[in-house]
């Protein structure tokens, strides 16, 4: 088995952050990537956050797990003396990988719910100075830009090609709220038929506590709920007490698990 370096940046991610991986015959095996998120305003404890990912077979897995854990030490060690975790995503009913990462020491003290939210009695209305505003995603540089701007304040990373899937649902909105021009906040949603949900969610850490997140929650509500949209889902971190205000304010009802973050806590 072979595990080498794309050439060029995959998905937007720099290629020395993402491992391909080959059979003896040159067969592609799979793939896996790292991202480092530096997150003190969500993680005060821990703001170090290194993301990995694998999709490869079953042979590859370990040897890709590997190459990324030796980046994630490279990644944490420009940040010393502070706390990380590297950490992945896994699916509630992905068994396989459950037990591939339990096998591997990855602690299971993370996971996020599937929520569905209320519409606040008052309208969505933003501070002055501030309006809201479609977000320009007509080519690969205006997407590059607003993936890496969201997922700058998140836990699992949003894909090129989860960002064109959201793009192709009957219901899509990417919206902002903007100050002088400048996106100062972001919400992205995306559903069909009846039902709606919230793929992703930030303000600026120099913007927040002045009411520009709920103003996108409630603001992105009513324009589902005008789509004809009667349920609106949003992902909530256990582990994120922010997320956890803000699902409350919105009168959250609990639905489902949906997944879990195992990783490693580095002191």
């Amino acid at each position: 088995m072979l595990v080498y370096h794309p050439q060029a940046p995959y998905q937007g991610i720099p290629a020395e952050n993402v491992f391909f991986a080959s059979d003896e015959r040159g067969n592609d095996c799979g793939v896996g990537f790292a991202m480092l998120l530096y997150q003190p305003h969500i993680f005060q404890e821990r703001p170090v956050n290194i993301y990995f990912q694998i999709d490869a077979q079953p042979d590859a897995r370990h040897m890709l797990l590997g190459a990324l854990l030796a980046r994630a030490a490279g990644m944490r060690a420009q940040f010393p003396g502070q706390k990380a975790r590297v950490y992945t995503s896994v699916d509630i009913k992905d068994a396989v990988m459950i037990d591939f990462c339990r096998h591997n020491g990855l602690k299971m003290n993370d996971a996020e719910d599937l929520v569905e939210l209320s519409s606040p009695e008052r309208p969505a209305k933003l501070p002055m100075s501030f309006e809201f505003g479609g977000v320009p995603l007509g080519n690969d540089l205006e997407q590059n830009a607003f993936l890496m701007r969201m997922n700058a304040y998140r836990v699992a990373s949003i894909s090129w090609g989860m960002l064109a899937a959201y793009g192709s649902s009957q219901r899509f909105l990417a919206m902002a709220a903007y100050k002088n021009g400048m996106p100062t906040g972001e919400i992205l949603a995306a559903g069909d038929g009846q039902t709606a949900f919230i793929g992703g969610l930030y303000v600026l850490p120099q913007y927040r506590r002045i009411g520009l997140g709920r103003a996108l929650v409630n603001r992105t509500l009513e324009m589902m709920r005008g789509a004809g949209v009667m349920h609106v889902n949003a992902f909530v971190l256990r582990r994120s007490p922010a997320q956890q205000r803000m699902a409350a304010f919105f009168g959250a009802n609990a639905l489902r698990a949906t997944a879990i973050y195992p990783g490693y806590d580095i002191d």
